[in-house]
């Protein structure tokens, strides 16, 4: 079957930005406009593994790919992998900051429901409860309000991605 967990928006109708950073368009990478609408991505999974890999159909466009077409190098969807597995074994060690920019270059370059996005979401949830738990006292009124703020916003995107 498909691993609908790596799965990715579809090259043919979300053309990535050209250049040497193949990033998705805002819109397409978070599903939703600068307005806040929602937008409709059409997502490709790949069956197979090794050099047979093929990647869809889309649901929209009906196209099938292989790894050379999904838009980018497969060997940075690995890296990228790799790079948040590591992640959650020093998670005290780094800032919320960071997480998010974690989260935005898996959003950039996989689209949104990749299990990377998931996994680097699970981190800032971990963190932020963390973060309430153990320095509410020491928290002013303002940073305890954002990290309140934050965690529900990152808890309903790690529903979204289940949900879909």
């Amino acid at each position: 079957g498909s691993d609908v967990c790596r799965s990715v928006p579809c090259p043919k109708c979300h053309p990535r930005n050209s250049g040497d950073d193949p990033v998705l368009p805002a819109e397409v990478a978070l599903e939703s406009s600068r307005g806040g609408d929602p937008v409709e991505v059409s997502y490709i999974s790949p069956t197979g593994s090794g050099e047979s890999t093929r990647w869809g159909p889309c649901g929209r466009c009906k196209k099938t790919f292989s790894g050379s077409q999904v838009g980018f190098e497969l060997e940075l969807e690995r890296k990228l992998e790799e790079n948040v597995l590591a992640l959650k074994s020093i998670v005290t060690e780094v800032r919320y900051e960071d997480l998010s920019q974690w989260f935005m270059a898996c959003v950039k370059m996989l689209g949104r429901r990749h299990w990377s996005v998931a996994s680097v979401l699970v981190l800032q949830a971990e963190f932020l409860r963390e973060a309430l738990k153990n320095s509410l006292q020491s928290l002013t009124v303002d940073e305890k309000e954002f990290y309140s703020e934050e965690l529900n916003e990152v808890l309903l995107a790690l529903w979204r991605w289940f949900c879909d």
